[in-house]
């Protein structure tokens, strides 16, 4: 396992780096990161984030026309994309919950503070990661909003932006739930993957 002065932890599935517990002390740069991105791309941030979007772009086109300017095309896209984003996010937790019970992998870590009693760290199973899959529907989004930039008022510039702000919100958030001893590679992995497919 992994140990430092107060801190020791085991392996719940096994040695190998995809299932091993890579539980982060101290803390890092990346873990950091990961940390102040995660809360705004959890399940229910982003269904406040896609909510927000529907009934306050109405407002954003009314009030900022100086700064930035959307075709009636556009504008409808942009209302579709969130609504279809809300609706993959709501059954992706359903299914994040039903494939805890198919695979039912333990989470990664069984930890001991202090050479205190050893405990599983989050709940029982987390294959795969649900805050994994919902980071990677996210980016995903926000790829496919860059790749239709064409048929919009989105700059180039833009558009490279938005993707590399897509693949940092993934890798950020399945960095910060490896390094909480949340979930193991695999778990992650799994849950971005499936993000991605959910979306496309």
């Amino acid at each position: 396992g992994n140990s430092t002065n107060s801190l020791t932890c085991r392996n719940n599935v096994d040695n190998s780096l995809w299932n091993r517990c890579l539980l982060e002390q101290p803390l890092g740069v990346l873990h950091i990161t990961g940390d102040l991105i995660q809360p705004f791309v959890n399940p229910r941030g982003l269904a406040v984030v896609g909510a927000c979007i529907v009934v306050g772009l109405p407002i954003c086109v009314m009030r900022g026309k100086a700064i930035f300017t959307l075709t009636p095309a556009s504008y409808s896209a942009i209302k579709l994309s969130a609504l279809h984003f809300l609706f993959r996010i709501s059954y992706s937790q359903v299914l994040d919950v039903m494939l805890y019970t198919v695979f039912r992998q333990r989470r990664p870590c069984t930890c001991s503070w202090n050479a205190g009693p050893y405990e599983q760290l989050g709940s029982t199973y987390g294959m795969p990661s649900g805050d994994s899959m919902s980071a990677a529907l996210f980016a995903a989004w926000i790829w496919d909003m860059a790749a239709s930039s064409s048929s919009s008022s989105i700059t180039a510039t833009t558009s490279t932006s938005m993707r590399v702000v897509a693949i940092l919100v993934c890798g950020g958030v399945m960095i910060e739930r490896m390094s909480w001893g949340w979930h193991s590679l695999a778990q992650t992995s799994a849950g971005a993957a499936l993000g991605v497919a959910l979306y496309f």
